[in-house]
């Protein structure tokens, strides 16, 4: 009894603590190891199992920063989530590089010479000519550039490109198009209704080759064989926008 009554100090806190305890009540400082030993025997023999709780005893109750960062990580995750299903991530899709073309003749973005009437040149335009002059064997820029001058309403300096590239890769429809299309914006029908053609043998659904056809009959007053040419570009795709056009041509046409 006398023993229990005894108080001895912390060696590391000061504060006073049974003689027979361990560990300091305050700070868990090792104070008796023979008492630590003592309270190990009689635990083991208890219970037949050490107990491995830490000298400050067994935390309770969940940690603050832990649960916000677990929180922040699991925010972090889901956020990627729905960025890499939205495709965020994915590589640019390619270029079409005939998208915006196959006009109907007549029809094209920007004056005509336009790079030839002194205004200024797009920068997009001058990049691919000083690349082109740099590898002029690269036949998808070639056909870009020649799709730019088209679109700048410069068919002089867009011809020879168009034709550079039937050379190597003869026979392609949409090329065949565009190039007629040049040739009829310069009033050469004979050599527009040509380029259709080689087209239509390329293609034969071929819908806007089938309605520049129309547009260039109508052009020469051959009104029976441009209905003809519409008629079958609009049964080729009754949907389209090329329709529409074709159609629009027939009913102008019989006022």
């Amino acid at each position: 009894m006398a023993e229990q009554n005894k108080m001895i100090s912390c060696p590391i806190c000061g504060a006073e603590n049974s003689a027979t305890a361990a560990y300091c009540s305050d700070c868990g400082a090792l104070l008796n190891p023979e008492m630590k030993k003592k309270a190990g025997k009689q635990a083991n023999a208890g219970t037949g199992t050490g107990n491995k709780q830490s000298k400050r005893g067994v935390k309770s109750g969940s940690n603050p920063e832990k649960t916000a960062l677990v929180t922040l990580i699991v925010f972090v995750v889901l956020a990627l989530i729905a960025l890499i299903s939205s495709g965020v991530f994915d590589s640019p899709s390619e270029i079409d590089a005939h998208a915006g073309h196959n006009h109907p003749p007549g029809q094209h973005d920007a004056p005509q010479n336009q790079l030839g009437s002194g205004t200024q040149i797009n920068t997009d335009i001058m990049n691919m000519e000083k690349q082109l002059s740099e590898n002029p064997d690269n036949l998808e820029l070639k056909l870009q550039l020649a799709h730019a001058y088209f679109d700048a309403g410069n068919f002089e300096k867009a011809i020879p490109l168009y034709k550079d590239y039937l050379v190597k890769k003869p026979g392609v429809p949409d090329v065949l198009v565009d190039l007629g299309v040049c040739f009829f914006n310069k009033n050469d029908l004979t050599q527009a209704e040509d380029y259709f053609k080689q087209a239509l043998t390329a293609d034969p659904k071929h819908q806007i080759a089938h309605l520049n056809m129309g547009v260039v009959n109508l052009t020469n007053n051959k009104m029976d064989i441009a209905n003809d040419w519409l008629t079958k570009a609009i049964a080729i795709d009754p949907n389209s926008n090329a329709a529409k056009q074709a159609q629009n041509l027939i009913e102008k046409n019989k006022k």
